[in-house]
C-alpha cells in the first residue's frame, strides 16, 4: 500500500513538473510580448518598446478600457527601432496576436521588411493577395523572386475578436497559419538561402508596413483593433497554440497563484459544471469570442454549475477571477 501512494506521489509530481516545464519553456522563448495595457511597453523586458503614432488606446477583448490599440487604417501605427532579437534567423519563428477588423481591403498587422529593393523581411498581413485571408511572408529578395509565403482563405473581417498566429520552421521546411484555435494552413516551403536578415535595419512596425521607409501611401495600414502581440524565437505546437488562444497560458506571470479548474461536458448542450481548487469567492463568466459577457456568476463553491440552454451554438470561453488570478477555458456549446 505504501509504495502504491509513493507511485501516485510520484506521478502528481511529475505532471506538475512537466506543467512547470512546458509553462517555462514558453516564457524563454518568447522575445517580445506587447499586451498593449495603457502603452506600447514590450512586458518581457528586452527593451522593444513602441513609438505609437495615432493609435488610441481602446477596450479590449474582455471589455478592458485602455487595454488594445485601435487603428484608423489611413495613417495610424506602432513602430519600434531595429533589434536583432526580432529578426527572423535561420531556425523558426511564431507570431501570434487578437485582431479585429471590419475591413476586407489590404492590410498589415506586423512587418519588419524594408519597401525598397530587395524587400529583405517577414510581414503578417490580411488580405495582401485578395485571399480575404491571413498571409505570412518571409523575403529575401522579392524583385528576383526569392520569397516564400503561406496564404490561408477564412474571413475574418467581420468586426469579432480573432485569435491569429503564423509559425515559420526552416529546418523543417514549413510555415502554418492559425485563427481561432484553428490550424488553417500547413504550407512546405524551401528555396531561401538564409539571407532575409543581411539587411535589417529597418524598424519593426504594428499596424502598417513600409511606413519608416517613407511610405506615406501604400503602406498597408490596419483598420480596425489589435492586441496581445507576441513574438516567440521558435516554433510553437498546436497544443502551445491552442492554449494561448483558450488562455490557458499565464506569459510571464509566474509569481501569480494559479487556479486549477474543469469544465465538463465540453462539448455541452444545457448544463455545465465547473470545479475549482480555489478556496475564496469566484467570479465566473461567460463570454463569447467577441468579449461579450453573456452570464456572470458569483461564488464561494468549489463546484459550480451554469446553465447554457439560452445560447446559440458556439464556442464560448469560460472565465474565472479571484483576487490572485484570470484564467479562461475555450467551452463549445452544442
Amino acid at each position: 500500500m505504501k509504495n502504491f501512494i509513493f507511485y501516485l506521489i510520484m506521478i502528481a509530481f511529475s505532471i506538475n513538473t512537466l506543467s512547470q516545464t512546458n509553462k517555462s519553456s514558453i516564457n524563454d522563448s518568447l522575445v517580445a510580448y506587447w499586451p498593449f495595457n495603457g502603452n506600447a511597453i514590450d512586458s518581457t523586458g528586452n527593451g522593444n518598446d513602441g513609438i505609437v503614432y495615432g493609435a488610441t488606446l481602446t477596450t479590449d477583448r474582455f471589455g478592458n478600457p485602455n487595454s488594445a490599440y485601435s487603428f484608423d487604417g489611413i495613417s495610424n501605427y506602432i513602430s519600434l527601432e531595429s533589434n536583432s532579437k526580432l529578426n527572423l534567423d535561420s531556425s523558426s519563428r511564431t507570431i501570434c496576436a487578437w485582431i479585429k477588423t471590419p475591413s476586407s481591403s489590404t492590410q498589415s498587422i506586423l512587418s519588419k521588411q524594408k519597401r525598397k529593393t530587395p524587400f529583405t523581411g517577414y510581414c503578417f498581413d490580411y488580405n495582401e493577395y485578395s485571399n480575404k485571408g491571413l498571409v505570412f511572408a518571409v523575403v529575401e529578395d522579392y524583385s528576383t523572386n526569392q520569397y516564400i509565403k503561406a496564404i490561408s482563405s477564412e474571413n475574418l473581417a467581420d468586426d469579432n475578436w480573432h485569435f491569429v498566429a503564423a509559425t515559420y520552421n526552416s529546418k523543417e521546411g514549413n510555415m502554418r497559419l492559425y485563427a481561432d484555435c484553428q490550424l488553417l494552413t500547413d504550407t512546405s516551403v524551401f528555396g531561401l538561402n538564409g539571407n532575409y536578415d543581411s539587411d535589417f535595419s529597418c524598424s519593426l512596425e504594428i499596424g502598417s508596413r513600409g511606413k519608416n521607409d517613407g511610405y506615406n501611401t501604400g503602406s498597408l495600414f490596419f483598420h480596425g483593433k489589435i492586441d496581445d502581440i507576441k513574438i516567440f524565437k521558435r516554433e510553437l505546437s498546436i497544443e502551445e497554440l491552442n492554449n494561448l488562444c483558450t488562455g490557458n497560458v499565464n506569459i510571464k506571470d509566474n509569481d501569480k497563484e494559479n487556479i486549477l479548474f474543469s469544465v465538463y461536458p465540453n462539448p455541452a448542450s444545457n448544463l455545465i459544471t465547473i470545479k475549482t481548487d480555489s478556496k475564496e469567492k469566484n467570479l465566473i463568466i461567460i463570454y463569447n469570442i467577441n468579449g461579450d459577457e453573456l452570464i456572470k456568476k458569483q461564488t464561494s463553491n468549489s463546484t459550480s454549475q451554469i446553465d447554457l440552454s439560452k445560447l446559440d451554438n458556439g464556442v464560448y470561453f469560460v472565465k474565472i477571477l479571484t483576487s490572485h488570478n484570470v484564467v479562461v477555458k475555450k467551452i463549445i456549446k452544442e
